[in-house]
């Protein structure tokens, strides 16, 4: 028999393996009820975009500890590697597919590219805006700061403007406001749930 994987996984991916739509499962149990009846109970997958195994999963309802996503015990599963689980994991497909929704609405029809420093397939997600002929650079996980200097060269000289976005006010992004004079953050909230 198979061993029952205990992790509390929070994210997944709705549409299959590859899939880069997100879904966080709320914790607590009322609010459980209320996505399982939005989203169904069967298509959830330990997405290969979150660094996932690519095996669906089960939405888990407790009263006494936190709902969470599981595998299944099917006896030829293999073991999954993810390493992260909280919420925080998908930030980079939900910043994809919003800032994608956003800049549409503002006439420009870009679609994002996710790129890894080794962390996970989310390090960043960059835009290309053909009309401004300026790329937009969301540095999720950055990299230390000498690779991220050299690859931020690198860039410039080849693809001309970018505007950074980092996840968090660290040394890039107190280097960005030394550079430029302003540094753009980002944060993603779950809504309360």
């Amino acid at each position: 028999m198979g061993q029952i994987d205990t992790r509390l996984i929070q994210t997944a991916v709705i549409g299959g393996r590859d899939s880069d739509q997100p879904v966080i499962l709320p914790e607590q149990p009322h609010h459980l009820d209320e996505f399982v009846r939005e989203f169904g109970r069967d298509d959830f997958w330990c997405g290969t975009l979150l660094g996932g195994c690519g095996e669906p999963l089960r939405p888990k309802r407790y009263v006494t500890k936190v709902c969470h996503f599981a595998h299944g015990a099917d006896p030829g599963r293999g073991e999954c590697h993810r390493t992260s689980h909280s919420a925080a994991d998908a930030d980079h497909l939900f910043v994809k597919a919003h800032v994608a929704r956003w800049l549409a609405g503002q006439g420009d029809a870009a679609q994002g590219e996710l790129r890894s420093f080794g962390h996970c397939h989310g390090d960043a997600v960059v835009f290309r805006l053909r009309r401004t002929k300026t790329h937009l650079r969301f540095e999720l996980h950055p990299e230390d700061y000498r690779s991220w200097r050299r690859a931020a060269d690198s860039l410039g000289a080849k693809a001309g403007r970018i505007e950074w976005v980092f996840g968090r006010d660290d040394a890039l992004a107190r280097d960005m406001v030394a550079r430029r004079g302003y540094a753009l953050l980002v944060r993603c909230e779950n809504g309360g749930q």
